[in-house]
């Protein structure tokens, strides 16, 4: 379900643990198309406040927020904004389990020209888990090649068998994924857009089929196209109508090129609605 509308009035009116995962980037307070800019990260942080409360309620006991952030810089100052939520979810009784790094494999020779400071190349994934109930890990659906797939032990017991897991290893918490450019396939219009591989993987290790995904900051439907297609349902909210509009059209079905995708998401049991 896709709602048009402010998500600090429409988050406090979703029914009090229903949702499996919430996972969106919020909006930094820097200026982009889709933001009002805050003067000072103590101002934007203070903007933010009134729906840390209300966000949390939602998510059931052992459900997870995973919040995407990047930084700001002030005077020359960077802030990176993950050391300003990670107190505000715990005081809501959250607990950190992951501190994952987003690496923009691409973007190390070219993302800004910056000559005191190192090319910043990536972004910070904090999952929180909410407590009381039990999470769902399913570490076997994101694991990756094995460097050594064939090497078996030599020592006693050990001799013969397989020293590692045959389906792969941990990703660990380092996660190389390319940010998309204008001409990348999946790109609609939108500066900050999430990659579809992103949001796959954290989907797919932290939730299973029929559970509830939440992303009160939709932009252009990332996580629910992406939710849709591996069978989770799936409520996005997003206050511009441009973005909203082209939400829609993707979980209608249709590429950012105009053309129809072989894969609907509204085929596989979503609802696409506009609310004002």
């Amino acid at each position: 379900m896709l709602i048009k509308g402010d998500s600090f009035k429409i988050v406090p009116t979703i029914k009090a643990e229903s949702v499996d995962m919430v996972l969106t980037s919020p909006p930094y307070g820097i200026g982009k198309s889709y933001e009002t800019r805050s003067l000072s990260i103590n101002d934007y942080i203070e903007s933010m406040k009134p729906i840390i409360k209300p966000l949390v309620a939602t998510i059931k006991r052992g459900g997870y927020l995973v919040w995407q952030v990047g930084t700001r810089i002030e005077k020359d100052n960077i802030y990176p904004l993950s050391e300003f939520y990670s107190p505000l979810f715990r005081s809501e009784g959250l607990l950190l389990v992951n501190e994952l790094i987003w690496e923009f494999q691409d973007n190390r020779p070219f993302a800004g020209s910056h000559y005191n400071r190192l090319t910043q190349s990536h972004e910070t994934v904090l999952i929180f888990v909410k407590q009381g109930g039990s999470p769902t890990f399913n570490l076997d659906d994101v694991r990756i090649p094995q460097k050594y797939p064939r090497e078996k032990g030599y020592r006693r017991k050990n001799r013969g068998v397989f020293t590692c897991n045959p389906l792969g290893k941990n990703p660990g918490d380092v996660w190389n994924i390319h940010t998309l450019h204008f001409n990348s396939p999946e790109k609609w219009d939108h500066p900050a857009q999430f990659p579809e591989e992103l949001c796959e993987r954290l989907i797919k290790l932290l939730t299973n089929k029929g559970d509830t995904v939440l992303d009160p900051f939709m932009g252009v439907g990332t996580t629910c196209f992406v939710s849709e297609i591996l069978g989770r349902k799936t409520i996005g909210i997003e206050i511009m109508d441009k973005y909203f509009i082209q939400a829609k059209r993707r979980l209608e079905g249709e590429m950012p090129n105009g053309q129809l995708s072989l894969i609907k998401p509204s085929q596989i049991g979503g609802m696409v609605n506009g609310t004002n």
